[in-house]
This record gives C-alpha cells, structure tokens and sequence, in this order.
C-alpha cells in the first residue's frame, strides 16, 4: 500500500523528475494517523464518520477522557495500524500548564511502536 507523500497542511510532495511522491510503511502509517486524527467528522463527504476534529477540543476543559476514547475509536479503523497492542492516546498536563496529546500505536508495516507527542495548548 503508498500514498501521496503529503505533510498534514502542506502541499503534495514532487520528485526530481516531476512525479508525485509516494510514502509506504511507518511513513504512512504517520500520515494517515495524522490526517484522520485533524480531519473533521463529516469534511469527507464520501465517509462522514471519518475524522477526530481534534482542533474542536482545544481550550475546552474536563476532556482529556473524550480526546482518548476519540483517538482510540478513530486509530482502530485504520487498516495500517495494528490493534495489539491497542492504540491509545493520553491527555496530560504538566506542572507548567502545557497539555500534551501523546499518540501511540504500531504500524503493521513494521511492528514496531510508534510514540507522537503533540503540545495542545
């Protein structure tokens, strides 16, 4: 399985000779978590389950519970991530008042575990 190389907010990646890149294994995977867990629920008009909308929760209190179960149902739809061990997502804050998304799950691609960390507020 490939896919378009494409950075979440950024434009579709070009090759030296012209052709769109392509991303496959633990690269993909990475783009597909990060894509289903910014994209809205209902902006794909084809699959309106599809999507997080982590965005919406920003600023809100009393929802690193939701945040969680949100991640979790949304990463175990996806077809490159395995679900043993289940994927998760935790919700913390630090003593300094930076809440953290930590994202973990694994690629079936390669097995091997992958940790994102994503300041929110």
């Amino acid at each position: 399985m490939s896919d378009a190389s494409l950075v979440q907010g950024g434009l579709l990646q070009v090759g030296a000779n012209g052709d769109l890149l392509t991303v496959t294994g633990p690269t993909l995977t990475q783009q597909r978590v990060i894509r289903r867990l910014l994209t809205n629920p209902g902006a794909y008009l084809w699959h309106l389950n599809y999507g997080a909308g982590l965005a919406y929760y920003i600023g809100k209190p009393n929802m690193p519970n939701k945040v969680s179960a949100v991640v979790a149902a949304q990463l175990a739809l996806d077809e490159t991530v395995a679900q043993s061990p289940v994927p998760t997502g935790v919700v913390t804050t630090g003593q300094t008042g930076v809440t953290t998304l930590t994202v973990s799950y694994t690629p079936i691609a390669t097995g091997v575990p992958v940790t994102i960390n994503q300041p929110v507020a």
